[in-house]
């Protein structure tokens, strides 16, 4: 996905429903996701949000996504506009959340258990177990999941306010304690 030398754990991705890396073929996250230094996961979280973004902001010129987006990397114009292209061509959904009895039903965004607005409490907790402590990564995929929850309410004719969402999907994960260290 990104071109050498801004390889590393960048290209490293899983997506649902296998949740198989996009790269080697690996259970995700695979070792070279593991290993790779936590600025290589976060790039990896924003071309992924990148990706998000292409379809998001059509009336943008591309490159101008991918360079906003991409912004800790210093990229040459041919690097812009082969990532660019390699993002525009991949097909890979908005990945579903961890696998619970808990999960949305889309596009209302309702638990499919206790039909509350997801992530309903279990949810959350099943989340922020899933992300073992990890606040960025799971600040990440919240807002991934804002972004997708926003685009099908709005399709759908609701329209929660960005504080709504805000607080629905991103607020209560950066005042949730961290992990008691062993």
């Amino acid at each position: 996905m990104i071109p050498a030398p801004l390889d590393g754990a960048v290209g490293h991705i899983g997506c649902g429903p296998l949740w198989d890396c996009e790269s080697c073929a690996l259970p995700w996250p695979c070792p070279t996701y593991r290993e790779a230094g936590s600025t290589a996961q976060r790039l990896g979280g924003l071309v992924y949000m990148a990706h998000r973004a292409l379809r998001d902001l059509r009336h943008l010129p591309p490159i101008e996504v991918v360079r906003r987006f991409l912004f800790p990397m210093e990229l040459s114009d041919d690097q812009a506009r082969t990532i660019t292209l390699n993002l525009l061509r991949s097909r890979t959904p908005v990945p579903d959340p961890p696998r619970t009895s808990h999960v949305p039903m889309r596009p209302l965004w309702q638990c499919s258990a206790c039909r509350e607005s997801w992530p309903c409490e279990p949810g959350r907790r099943a989340i922020v177990h899933a992300f073992d402590g990890d606040r960025s990564s799971l600040l990440l995929h919240l807002g991934a999941m804002l972004a997708h929850a926003g685009d099908q309410l709005y399709q759908i004719g609701q329209r929660p306010s960005p504080d709504d969402l805000d607080r629905r999907f991103l607020a209560w994960a950066r005042t949730e304690p961290e992990p008691a260290e062993s």
